[in-house]
């Protein structure tokens, strides 16, 4: 095959992949998160006790992200060097742009080259009809730049396919890993202890993953005793409602961040701190973009009551005040 025909093959072929990821219409990638259920301190103590029997059940989470294919090429960037070691005679051809680099310029300048590459083939004929061997040498150039795109052109078409789905297979592959450590648990002679769920009775702020959290780092039978919303925001309406009740779990959100605090003594209006080992604060979702987490509160200083105070957590760790 002589170079011409090369490069008219080369050219249909990177026209045909150009075609085959214009034509999809979306690309869908996933991303997958596992969380194992937090023990709280009142399990750990229960652990040591050997009154607790933990079971190891991870959750695999999977994330879908689908974008628009005009959103995924105008992304692209064509990242190779094109060739640019042409005769003088060359370089002068105004409409090659060997510096393109985005979709759309890559898509004209793989016409453009057949263009040019066709009409520089009929230039450099010799006298029976062939191409100089200087022709040739320019002519292999076009081709490279050609090979060079198409390269290019596949590797995109391969990420354009988008991916399937693991989760099944990554479901199996954690399921046999905590098989194993609840075996390892068996044999030493722990087992599985039964953990009731949060139910966050018309909860307006948690999310079904945030109410599954605190599920796992708060087990229990909850009850709604106090919202903000529904009851006054004043520091009277939540004594009023909450004083009394035993261990809470306390939510809250400002802008989009989600955060709280659990305390294992009933909160009062004494005007003093109080002491609680169990007492921590949490964050669900934060807008800095940090993860959820737990913190425990010093012991000394686990809440503190305060009849003109809403719910205060350690040394001003969360403090809810009333506004002026």
């Amino acid at each position: 095959m002589d170079i011409s025909a090369q490069i008219s093959a080369c050219y249909e072929k990177n026209v045909g992949i150009f075609g085959r990821i214009e034509a999809r219409k979306e690309i869908r990638t996933f991303s997958y998160s596992v969380r194992w259920p937090a023990m709280t301190e009142w399990e750990v103590d229960r652990l040591r006790d050997n009154l607790f029997r933990p079971k190891a059940s991870p959750e695999v989470k999977e994330y879908v992200t689908v974008q628009k294919i005009s959103e995924f090429v105008d992304e692209w960037k064509f990242a190779d060097v094109l060739r640019d070691d042409f005769e003088g005679f060359v370089k002068l051809i105004p409409s090659l742009n060997r510096k393109a680099s985005p979709w759309e310029e890559i898509k004209t300048l793989n016409e453009e080259i057949k263009k040019v590459a066709a009409s520089l083939c009929d230039f450099c004929r010799d006298g029976k009809g062939g191409v100089t061997e200087t022709g040739k040498n320019e002519l292999s150039k076009f081709l490279d730049n050609l090979q060079r795109i198409q390269k290019a052109l596949y590797d995109l078409e391969e990420k354009a396919m988008g991916e399937d789905s693991r989760l099944t297979q990554l479901k199996r592959d954690v399921a046999l890993k905590a098989k194993q450590m609840n075996d390892f648990f068996r044999q030493a002679g722990l087992h599985s202890f039964p953990l009731k769920d949060f139910t966050a009775e018309e909860s307006l702020i948690l999310s079904p993953d945030q109410r599954s959290l605190l599920a796992s780092w708060y087990p229990g039978e909850w009850t709604l005793v106090y919202r903000g919303t529904r009851d006054g925001m004043n520091a009277s309406a939540f004594h009023e409602r909450a004083d009394g009740k035993g261990p809470t779990v306390t939510v809250i959100k400002t802008g989009d961040n989600v955060f709280g605090g659990y305390t294992g003594v009933s909160w009062g209006r004494k005007a003093n701190s109080v002491a609680n080992s169990t007492a921590s604060v949490f964050i669900l979702h934060s807008s800095l973009g940090l993860e959820p987490q737990r913190f425990r509160v010093i012991g000394d200083v686990a809440i503190y009551d305060k009849a003109s105070d809403g719910p205060t957590f350690g040394t001003h760790d969360i403090c809810c005040f009333e506004n002026d």
